[in-house]
């Protein structure tokens, strides 16, 4: 698998990254099941006609025909039924666009579910996307008994207007019906716990504990039960880097660790812990400043055989006479440390790299200032 290396931060020695920015490559979405991967569309009331052509540049096209009849009725199209169990809530969306957008008088700007009582609406959203296409569905809806529904797109054609069945179409692709309160990105299938966060440098696989999804496209750590698990190529070592971006919601301890190796994390609020692994002794440095609940933060730890150094922001903070090999073998986690009563990490790791060598000053610099504007520092 080939490195994305556009966010500008050192590649030499890196052994493994995640960026939850990078939502093309890395993370990729939260675990899930598509309930509709070849999901179709059909007609609704009175014309025109849907009929499947084909696949054309990915996307399934369908061809109108006929005049609609219908008058202001709101709905000439909807995507295929789904049989909802009661009392699960559900989310859908598809991408769809048309070739005659002057025959409809509303188009794409929703979808509802009906017929059936519900004891949750849901919210329908419809996003314009650059090449002209509408991403349209409906988030967080629940019937209150087990019932097969279609989902009504809102897609009303001019009273009386006639469609062409060789020159009128209807376009859709990734379409998706799945459980949860909020959409999540396609997936034909399912979506596993070790296909959601993806290591760009392609050399390990990650596996993500009951992550706390949200709809903005984020994951973070609840504090309590949330981690992520990295197998681990690296082995003993030499030296090694470890590089962060972190924010914390309340007071605790665990960034990152790993199974029997080094373990970095903040001590209370003024103070940080590291243990080198292979080597006995608690390392604690003092803070300049402290570091409040809701801060980001850049941490980088670096070892080069000789000395253990921590930075902040890309700035030194201090070092650690120590020696002897780090051993990797048992691979990262990211988020808790069994260790003592067991450290859970509350906020957001939005991304992490580890590489099999020291960098530089210059280096530690260059990762924080790659990804610094995101934070606003």
């Amino acid at each position: 698998m080939s490195l994305y290396q556009s966010s500008g931060i050192v590649t030499n020695g890196l052994q493994f990254y995640y960026d939850m920015t990078n939502v093309k490559k890395s993370y990729i979405g939260p675990p899930t099941t598509n309930l509709t991967p070849d999901l179709g569309i059909q007609a609704i009331q009175a014309g025109p006609t849907v009929t499947y052509v084909g696949v054309e540049n990915g996307w399934k096209k369908y061809s109108l025909n006929g005049t609609w009849s219908a008058g202001t009725y709101p709905y000439s199209i909807g995507i295929d039924p789904v049989t909802f169990t009661g009392g699960v809530t559900y989310s859908s969306g598809v991408y769809i666009k048309t070739n005659v957008p002057e025959k409809f008088a509303s188009l794409f700007t929703g979808m509802n579910y009906v017929n059936q009582p519900m004891n949750n609406a849901g919210s329908s959203f419809s996003i314009t996307q650059s090449d002209g296409s509408v991403y349209v569905g409906r988030s967080g809806f629940q019937y209150t008994s087990t019932t097969a529904q279609v989902g009504y797109l809102l897609s009303q054609p001019i009273v009386g207007q006639t469609f062409n069945g060789s020159l009128d179409f209807v376009y859709i692709k990734q379409g998706q019906v799945e459980t949860g309160s909020f959409p999540t990105p396609y997936v034909n299938g399912t979506r596993s716990n070790t296909q959601a966060i993806v290591d760009l440098t392609g050399n390990n696989t990650i596996t993500a504990t009951g992550l706390t999804y949200a709809s903005d496209g984020t994951f973070s750590f609840n504090g309590s039960s949330n981690y992520i698990d990295v197998t681990s190529n690296l082995g003993v070592v030499p030296a090694y880097t470890i590089s962060f971006w972190a924010r914390r919601d309340a007071e605790n301890r665990m960034p990152i660790g790993w199974r029997g190796g080094p373990t970095f994390y903040w001590y209370g609020d003024n103070s940080w812990y590291y243990t080198h692994g292979g080597v006995a002794g608690e390392y604690y440095y003092a803070k300049p400043t402290s570091i409040p609940a809701g801060t980001w933060g850049h941490y980088c730890v670096v070892y080069n055989g000789a000395n253990v150094s921590i930075y902040r922001q890309g700035v030194f903070q201090g070092s650690q006479n120590t020696s002897g090999t780090a051993d990797w073998t048992n691979g990262m986690r990211i988020g808790f440390w069994a260790g003592g009563a067991g450290y859970y990490w509350q906020g957001r790791i939005d991304a992490a790299s580890m590489y099999n060598r020291a960098l530089t000053a210059a280096e530690v610099q260059q990762n924080f200032n790659a990804h610094r504007g995101r934070y606003g520092l």
